[in-house]
């Protein structure tokens, strides 16, 4: 089986990224450069994906007889990748506070790939999980500590993809009998997304920003089936993944 300790690695986080815009908050800019009205920018930054795959026999098909009370398998991994894309909304100026909704759509490198050898009996298992990409719609709500550096909060709704496939075969050193299984799946999931950043307005149209957002999706059930010794076997499990986003960010208000 895959054991639950191939799928964890190191992430090296970016989220010192977010801390440029705070290098400009000397440098002057064109008075009240936060204006209501649209603007549309490019982000790019890193995220990390945490998540346990868990599985165990579907009760609805097998027998707890043939079975006995086994554990569930639990497949736990963080991975982390570059995320980019495009954002977008509208603003509206109220004295020193800027409220506004915006939504943004990324494409996401963030792929977590692992293999498993068995040498004694030559079994291979391949899996695979990656999210393409990730779409959000938030309200924010901006504090002006000058006319030309806001700090603000938003939250919202989160719409993300994932696919995840699992294939190879295993052989049982018991009694030989062999698991392979051929399975893949796509699945748009939805959740929330929270989080807070810094814009600094270089002049009266462009700005610059670095923030952080936190995304949680609800559990997503699954079902898949594989033969063993000509029987086919049924099982049943869920995933629920959380992100955690670090960008900068560059828009063109107009």
């Amino acid at each position: 089986m895959i054991h639950a300790s191939i799928f964890s690695r190191p992430w090296r986080t970016l989220a010192a990224a977010t801390c440029l815009p705070l290098a400009f908050a000397g440098a002057p800019a064109a008075a009240q450069s936060f204006e209501s009205g649209p603007y549309l920018g490019l982000s790019l930054g890193g995220g990390q994906i945490k998540d346990t795959v868990s599985s165990h026999p579907d009760w609805r098909y097998e027998d707890p007889d043939e079975w006995g009370s086994p554990d569930p398998l639990n497949h736990s991994f963080k991975q982390s990748g570059m995320i980019g894309g495009l954002y977008g909304g509208y603003g509206w100026r109220m004295g020193q506070w800027l409220l506004g909704i915006e939504g943004d759509l990324s494409g996401s490198a963030i792929k977590h790939t692992k293999s498993e050898h068995e040498p004694a009996t030559g079994g291979d298992l391949h899996f695979k999980y990656r999210m393409p990409w990730l779409v959000t719609l938030r309200p924010r709500v901006g504090f002006l500590v000058s006319d030309s550096a806001m700090v603000y909060g938003t939250a919202g709704l989160a719409i993300g993809k994932v696919k995840m496939s699992l294939n190879g075969y295993e052989v049982d050193p018991d009694d030989g009998s062999v698991f392979a299984p051929d399975y893949s799946r796509s699945d748009t999931l939805k959740g929330w997304v929270v989080g807070a950043g810094f814009e600094y307005a270089m002049s009266r149209n462009w700005h610059l920003r670095g923030e952080y957002l936190h995304v949680r999706f609800k559990s997503q059930d699954f079902d898949f089936t594989y033969v063993d010794e000509g029987e086919t076997n049924y099982h049943t499990g869920s995933y629920r993944p959380k992100m955690d986003l670090f960008r900068v960010g560059l828009s063109y208000q107009f």
